[in-house]
């Protein structure tokens, strides 16, 4: 419902539609069992992509697209090394599921990027801080990342896109 309130309209609408409704359903797959399935996860990205270069194609929008395309990379490209450098903090699930999340908010703009970045660490590190304050998890306790993820950059597309 807030993607319909936020101004897209058309096929961006339906591609971030097809995306969010995937990123659900992986949501509540990574608090049940802290996996992100890999079939969904590029469903979502291909979908959205597709979607978008539809809407480039007819509106001339090559920028935005190559843009997402690039945030793809980027996103999944980073946290690809965090999971390579720590792989008990981010898991491989993680870095497809990014691929996604940086087409998503790059679409919108770099800006979105960013914002998506920071409001899901400071959600993860807020709720992982409420965790331990309660005694209901410790520093080793694992901690899904989907949600975080999809909240930062779902928040960050609706309150920028212009």
């Amino acid at each position: 419902m807030a993607l319909v309130g936020s101004g897209l309209r058309g096929v961006p609408l339906v591609a971030y539609g097809w995306w969010a409704s995937l990123s659900v359903a992986l949501l509540f797959i990574d608090l049940a069992v802290q996996r992100l399935p890999a079939r969904l996860s590029h469903t979502a990205t291909v979908g959205l992509l597709a979607g978008l270069l539809m809407d480039a194609q007819v509106h001339d929008g090559w920028d935005s697209w190559i843009r997402a395309v690039l945030g793809a990379l980027v996103a999944g490209g980073l946290l690809a090394v965090w999971a390579l450098l720590r792989p008990a903090l981010v898991g491989w699930g993680d870095v497809r599921f990014a691929l996604a999340i940086g087409a998503a908010t790059t679409w919108v703009s770099w800006l979105a990027l960013y914002t998506a970045a920071f409001l899901s660490s400071l959600a993860a590190a807020l709720v992982g801080a409420h965790w331990i304050i309660t005694r209901r998890a410790n520093l080793t306790t694992p901690l899904p990342q989907g949600p975080f993820l999809y909240a930062g950059a779902i928040s960050s597309v609706l309150l920028l896109f212009r």
